[in-house]
């Protein structure tokens, strides 16, 4: 399998989310998103090929959705490094893809 990096932008991302669910739907949502979200990126680093780069944001990452939520990614043969995760509810405009 391959080895999975998370970026700090990943990482700070969805702490925020994290932070919103707890903040709107308790603890347990909160710890369950947290467990969905590690279980989901473990299995992208199985089939990475699942992301596409057609998604309609401004960057050329892998993409995949994740409940409301796009997860970016980038892979080669050893890792997937995770880089960001967006509320796809946002308009996609807006949303702006730093280097990480």
């Amino acid at each position: 399998m391959r080895r999975i990096d998370f970026a700090d932008s990943f990482r700070a991302e969805a702490d925020e989310i994290a932070i919103y669910i707890e903040l709107q739907f308790g603890e347990t949502a909160k710890n369950r998103f947290i467990d969905d979200l590690g279980a989901f990126c473990s299995s992208i680093a199985f089939f990475p090929r699942l992301g596409r780069v057609s998604h309609g944001y401004d960057t050329q990452l892998q993409g995949v959705i994740f409940g409301v939520n796009w997860v970016f990614f980038e892979f080669d043969d050893d890792r997937v490094t995770f880089l960001h995760i967006r509320d796809g509810r946002m308009n996609k405009s807006d949303q702006i893809f730093e280097d990480s």
